[in-house]
């Protein structure tokens, strides 16, 4: 008996059920045996029924140019990658920024500086490859959960996910702060603050976009996080009737801000975090291919599309970077 995937195809199904029964079993002159029977039937007319309202659930939201699509709830390898990349960060923050900024030396540092980050030209000693891991990382998951949220249980989501973290942070930053000058111990590592007003300011990540004293500097990517968050928001309902179009419609929204803070003074330190909106577009593109909702066909030129803008909008942000040999690692809390 094969029985339709259709989100709405339950009752098909429980009447297949109950045709193909009848037929197998004929029509009996057994009163008891017919009770018996009809008990059966409709016991398993309610388990379909059952099973496929929950499949219903299942595949609400999934149905894409007429195509209903599975969806995978757990992902292996991606969450391989949610695992490896902070690994990264914090090794490159502990093993490096923080000796840096206290004149420690180690060996270990040396040995991954000669044998590993010289020779794969890991900038930052591989902290920015984990940043782009996450990102791309990101941008694969966010696309799967906007798919299957309305626009509101993204927008709520995504900030319950974010602010009261966030918050969270600031305030144990602050209490920090004030435990280390009382001690006089001397600055805390990773903070500019001067004043309560710059951790309000922090909290809208404005010590980012404004360039004003940095709370926390390692919140600079969920400035990138949100730009994506917000382009995702807006084509949220575009992406589930044309997601090659959404795509697209994506990058041009992006190069559109990428050009609008590079020529407007104010917003010109937004280009730093928008930049890496690329890698977001890069992880949703895979992901759309890798579910097949989109063919590799046509994933393969927004990649490369994708690839190409940043590696130019990059050169011009910061001449010359992209080719340049790793050095001395450099420390982001100097």
């Amino acid at each position: 008996m094969q029985l339709k995937t259709s989100p709405c195809a339950w009752h098909e199904n429980i009447r297949v059920v109950l045709c193909r029964r009848a037929g197998r079993d004929g029509i009996s002159s057994n009163p008891i045996y017919d009770q018996w029977s009809n008990a059966y039937i409709l016991c398993r007319a309610i388990y379909f029924e059952t099973a496929l309202n929950v499949q219903r659930k299942y595949f609400v939201n999934t149905i894409i140019n007429n195509h209903t699509y599975s969806k995978r709830l757990f992902f292996p390898f991606i969450h391989l990658l949610r695992g490896i990349a902070p690994l990264f960060v914090m090794w490159a923050h502990l093993a490096f920024f923080f000796a840096i900024d206290r004149q420690i030396n180690w060996a270990g540092t040396w040995y991954w500086d000669k044998f590993v980050a010289g020779p794969l030209h890991l900038y930052q000693n591989g902290g920015h490859l984990g940043v782009i891991i996450f990102f791309f990382v990101s941008g694969y998951i966010i696309t799967h959960t906007s798919l299957k949220e309305s626009r509101t249980e993204f927008a709520v989501k995504r900030f319950l996910r974010i602010f009261p973290v966030l918050a969270t942070s600031l305030v144990a930053v602050y209490v920090a702060r004030y435990i280390v000058g009382h001690l006089g111990m001397g600055e805390l590592t990773g903070t500019k603050a001067t004043s309560w007003r710059d951790f309000i300011g922090a909290f809208f990540l404005l010590d980012m976009i404004m360039q004003k004293p940095q709370v926390l500097i390692v919140t600079w990517s969920l400035v990138t996080e949100l730009l994506y968050y917000g382009l995702t928001l807006i084509l949220i309902r575009m992406s589930r009737i044309n997601p090659e179009r959404a795509t697209y419609l994506m990058i041009a929204i992006w190069l559109s801000a990428e050009l609008i803070f590079a020529g407007y003074g104010p917003w010109g330190a937004m280009r730093n975090f928008s930049l890496y909106v690329s890698f977001l577009i890069a992880g949703r593109a895979i992901y759309l291919a890798d579910n097949e909702i989109l063919s590799w066909k046509k994933t393969l030129p927004i990649l490369l599309l994708t690839g190409i803008l940043f590696i130019l909008l990059h050169s011009y942000a910061i001449p010359g970077l992209l080719l340049q040999a790793p050095g001395e690692p450099l420390a982001s809390y100097a």
